[in-house]
């Protein structure tokens, strides 16, 4: 039992396709940006695109940051690198286990081997999805609203999305925004009061050390609306915010029900983004 138990806590995703020559990532943008809405994911439609899913991880896994020398200048685009693989790859984890029911299962949790125990090669180096999202995403930008960037596969998780370089900063605020917006998302009516996602109160020194913030409350507030800004900004100065735990069921939801496609909005260019101010995020 030990030796299976080792055994697992070594285990690598190994993908069996080379490395491609040209980036699939736009292709595997369109194919997530038509299967994720209303924060759910269509796995099935997914798993039929599994070949350049598996050759997007190929190609994240020798790419990224730190293997293509990106400059620090081009902090948003590091930023959406890392985000953009780290989310695939749970997306990956899913389908994987959909297919495989002896492959670890997100319905553990964040601490069970789904995110603590499998390994996959991102940017040059085998991790776990823990240890990526905590060491390359958090640790190295230490910016708060790369909490709503981190898609986690379950039903609680931030709106999952294509994280483009341009307008990053943009990107980040409005999917908070949306998350706190949502009824089933991080900020939950119970009562005349909300619960909180347990999580984001875990985590609530990154939002302060991180931010000009004083409080969790008071960074929030400033990304809710209407009543829910009134209530965050009124649990000021003690922040005794009462919480949820997540649910680790799968947000698989069909592709038949989403709206049907009106085209990505054009955006205008912009010049190469300078470094990340900590306050507000990568611009």
């Amino acid at each position: 039992m030990l030796g299976l138990l080792l055994a697992g806590c070594a285990e690598r995703v190994e993908l069996e396709v080379d490395v491609p020559t040209r980036s699939p990532a736009k292709r595997w943008a369109r194919v997530l940006e038509a299967n994720a809405h209303d924060g759910k994911v269509d796995y099935d439609a997914i798993a039929e695109e599994r070949d350049l899913l598996e050759r997007y991880l190929r190609w994240a896994g020798e790419h990224g940051p730190e293997m293509d020398q990106m400059r620090e200048s081009q902090e948003a685009k590091r930023v959406a690198a890392v985000l953009n693989a780290h989310n695939a790859a749970v997306i990956y984890g899913v389908i994987r286990q959909r297919a495989d029911v002896s492959a670890p299962s997100l319905a553990d949790g964040r601490h069970g081997p789904f995110f603590r125990s499998v390994r996959f090669r991102l940017d040059g180096e085998w991790n776990t999805l823990h240890t990526f999202a905590t060491q390359n995403v958090l640790g190295r930008y230490q910016v708060p609203l790369l909490h709503v960037g981190l898609f986690t596969g379950n039903i609680d998780s931030p709106p999952i999305r294509w994280w483009s370089h341009k307008d990053l900063t943009q990107q980040l605020e409005d999917g908070m925004r949306e998350w706190l917006a949502d009824d089933a998302g991080a900020m939950r009516p119970d009562g005349k009061t909300f619960q909180i996602h347990g999580d984001l109160v875990d985590r609530a020194d990154d939002f302060v050390y991180w931010s000009d913030a004083p409080t969790l409350c008071s960074y929030l507030a400033d990304y809710a609306q209407d009543y829910r800004k009134t209530w965050l900004e009124a649990q000021d100065p003690d922040c005794a915010l009462p919480t949820f735990a997540p649910s680790w069921e799968v947000n698989h939801g069909s592709v038949e029900a989403a709206p049907a496609p009106t085209g990505r909005r054009k955006r205008k260019r912009r010049s190469p983004p300078a470094a990340i101010d900590p306050a507000k995020g990568p611009g």
